[in-house]
């Protein structure tokens, strides 16, 4: 036999795999699943759920934050790679016209 549960139990729908809360969908559960989640209280199972969302959360962001300061970088290395070459090719233009004026 197979329980429907509705948002009503959000707690127990994350921890059974739905992974996010949507009222609009239903949660099948076993009689197994049903008396298991009568043993573990609510509480219980929400703290896990939003632990593991959380930790999952900051690893991602972690991640992302450590890929924007890569990319920064980058941007600033070729930035200053682009502003030595234009200063380079304005020097030796500088240094071209100085000596076809000491040739005259």
């Amino acid at each position: 036999m197979s329980v429907v549960m509705w948002g009503s139990n959000i707690s127990w729908a994350l921890t059974v795999g739905l992974g996010y809360y949507d009222p609009h969908i239903q949660v099948s559960l076993s009689e197994e699943e049903l008396q298991l989640k009568d043993s573990i209280p609510t509480v219980t199972l929400v703290k896990e759920a939003v632990g593991s969302e959380w930790s999952t959360f900051r690893g991602e962001r972690t991640a992302g934050i450590d890929k924007i300061k890569e990319l920064r970088l980058r941007i600033a290395d070729e930035d200053a790679r682009r502003k030595k070459e234009k200063t380079d090719e304005i020097e030796a233009d500088e240094k071209k016209i100085k000596s076809t004026r000491t040739k005259k």
